[in-house]
C-alpha cells in the first residue's frame, strides 16, 4: 500500500507503507518520517493524519494485548542454568519484568555474566515473546 506525504518543503512523496521505519516527533516538536537511511520532515497535521491511519491499519490495543508479560513470573521458574540463575539473583533480579529492564550490554557488564549466559537468557525470552531492554 502506498501513501502520499507532503514534506515541509512542499514536495510530494509516494511512500510504500512497509518501507517506513519510523514516524516520530523530536524534542523540538518537529515531525519526521524515516525510510531506510532517509528522513522527510513533515508538518504536525500530516503527522496526526498518519498516526490515525496507522491506528486504523493496525489495532494497537490488540497488539499490546497479545504481548502481555506475566508480572508475577519468577526467574526461578524459567529453568535457567544454575550459574545464570545465581548471576541474576546476585543482581537482585527476582521477576521476569525486572530482567526486561536490562539491556544486553548492561547484563554483560555484570559480574560473572558472559556471552553464554546472554545467549541462554535470549533463547528463554523468545519463548515468552520478550526481549531484553523492552521495559526500559
Amino acid at each position: 500500500m502506498f501513501i502520499k506525504i507532503y514534506s515541509m518543503d512542499g514536495s510530494c512523496h509516494h511512500i510504500k507503507t512497509d518501507q517506513i521505519s519510523l514516524v516520530m516527533k523530536d524534542k523540538n516538536n518537529q515531525c519526521w518520517i524515516v525510510i531506510g537511511q532517509h528522513s522527510i520532515q513533515i508538518g504536525l497535521d500530516e503527522y496526526d493524519q498518519m498516526m490515525i491511519k496507522f491506528n486504523e491499519w493496525w489495532n494497537i490495543d490488540e497488539i499490546k494485548s497479545q504481548h502481555k508479560i506475566p508480572q508475577d513470573l519468577k526467574i526461578e521458574d524459567l529453568q535457567l542454568s544454575i550459574r545464570l540463575a545465581n548471576c541474576l539473583s546476585n543482581m537482585g533480579v527476582v521477576y521476569l519484568h525486572q530482567l526486561l529492564k536490562y539491556t544486553a550490554t548492561e547484563l554483560l557488564r555484570s559480574k560473572n555474566f558472559g556471552r553464554k549466559s546472554l545467549n541462554e537468557i535470549t533463547e528463554v525470552l523468545q519463548e515468552y515473546n520478550c526481549k531484553l531492554g523492552e521495559l526500559k
